[in-house]
């Protein structure tokens, strides 16, 4: 009977001259089963002869590529990802999956989840064979996140720089990784106090205080060639991603590129919990 209705629906539409519109194909689905098409439209590989950095932009400002080229980011081999960081349960167990923004998002539509996988399925296998370091701006905060899992997906990557297990990721941390060296990177200790308006203002500071919120720097797993168990784990710095060069002085475009902050706060990572 199925067979009998579509053959009379196309006779039909063959006589009145308008021909039975092709069904839209289905969204491809991740690992996970989200759409890799919002996927796909936040990621971004090189642009410009020299280049060789990609990135994955699910932040709020989308300034991720502008902010590695300000700060003289563009042939380093790297895959940037900016990101929330939470850990979903799969039928392999916990894995730790991308998400992103709210803003992104229409009002009231469900936040997808991407895994390692997902990401690599994106950039394709050009980009991905490129690729040597990953960094991993989201929240560690529930230790699902794995670099042995991840090199998997990018084999010839030897640098991930990520969140330590049981901490919330930040911005301005973050940030400074593309910036300074490890030697120069220490926690900063965040405090919140409402302003005049009745909104709350974060700031920040170089030592601890009552009820400040520590800010812990990100670190890096180190692989050897062929390996899938890294050597060392250490401070992350900027000395990764362009080894042998003069530590990188930041620059007034550079600073103003971060959100605009008002009287000295800080806009956090606003971490999201799951």
């Amino acid at each position: 009977m199925a067979c009998t209705l579509a053959a009379t629906s196309r006779t039909a539409a063959l006589r009145t001259g308008s021909p039975t519109p092709p069904a839209a194909p289905a969204p491809a689905r991740g690992e996970l089963g989200s759409d890799l098409d919002f996927l796909r439209a936040h990621c971004a590989g090189p642009k410009e002869p020299g280049e060789s950095n990609c990135f994955i932009d699910l932040w709020a400002e989308q300034n991720l590529r502008k902010q590695a080229l300000e700060c003289r980011l563009t042939n380093n081999h790297a895959l940037f990802i900016n990101s929330h960081g939470l850990g979903v349960l799969t039928a392999r167990g916990m894995q730790y999956a991308y998400q992103p923004h709210q803003s992104l998002l229409h009002p009231g539509e469900k936040p997808p989840f991407f895994s390692g996988a997902d990401l690599a399925k994106v950039l394709g296998p050009a980009n991905v064979a490129n690729i040597h370091n990953v960094l991993i701006s989201g929240c560690n905060a529930d230790a699902s996140f794995d670099a042995k899992e991840l090199r998997r997906c990018f084999v010839n990557a030897t640098n991930f720089v990520h969140m330590p297990a049981g901490k919330f990721g930040y911005q301005s941390m973050f940030f400074q990784v593309l910036t300074r060296e490890s030697s120069q990177i220490k926690p900063l200790y965040e405090t919140a106090a409402k302003n005049q308006s009745g909104q709350t203002e974060f700031f920040l500071e170089n030592t601890p205080s009552s009820k400040a919120t520590q800010l812990s720097p990100y670190i890096a797993d180190l692989f050897k060639p062929g390996a899938y168990v890294p050597f060392k784990t250490q401070l992350a710095g900027r000395e990764l991603l362009v080894p042998g060069q003069r530590p990188y002085v930041v620059s007034k475009a550079v600073l103003s590129s971060e959100p605009p902050p008002e009287r000295g706060c800080l806009h956090p990572r606003d971490p999201r919990k799951p």
